[in-house]
């Protein structure tokens, strides 16, 4: 088998995915449901639709978080499939975060507290849940083009058991 060295945008949605998987379900999640309520509670009818819109992006980012640091993970590990899955979860990760953010700055408006605070909060994740998607389609390309032999010695995906 021959070495491979590992593309810098695996590196660079690997790394940061780890952690980002992390703080998306323990930090974001929550503020996302924080500034949910700030704009939520105001006065004006339109930012009642921003009250549903932050907290079903905070229940999505928390269940979310599992997915890009098991994408994240398994891509930095090379698994067999890992491109695949990166595509898929860092399309949806983009869209997770980019959908709100353009929500918040169309209904609330982007100069306001509450725009200014969605796209700061949710662009990190957009611009990542892309790397990943960018990364994903360069180690499909890899692995499609890697010999029988060199697909086999591929790591298979960790089973995935509950326990009680």
């Amino acid at each position: 088998l021959r070495g491979r060295a590992i593309p810098r945008i695996v590196w660079l949605a690997g790394v940061p995915g780890t952690a980002l998987g992390v703080l998306s379900a323990l930090v974001i999640a929550p503020a996302s449901a924080l500034l949910s309520m700030y704009a939520g509670f105001g006065s004006e009818r339109i930012m009642e639709p921003l009250l549903w819109v932050g907290l079903l992006t905070a229940g999505l980012s928390f269940v979310s978080g599992y997915f890009v640091f098991a994408a994240s993970q398994a891509l930095l590990r090379c698994e067999r499939g890992a491109g695949e899955r990166a595509e898929r979860i860092g399309a949806s990760e983009a869209m997770l975060h980019l959908f709100p953010a353009l929500i918040y700055c169309a209904l609330a408006g982007p100069t306001s507290v509450a725009g200014v605070v969605a796209l700061v909060l949710w662009s990190p994740g957009a611009i990542h849940g892309l790397c990943l998607l960018s990364a994903g389609r360069r180690v499909t390309a890899i692995q499609e083009a890697m010999t029988d032999e060199e697909r086999d010695a591929l790591p298979e995906p960790p089973e995935v058991r509950p326990t009680l």
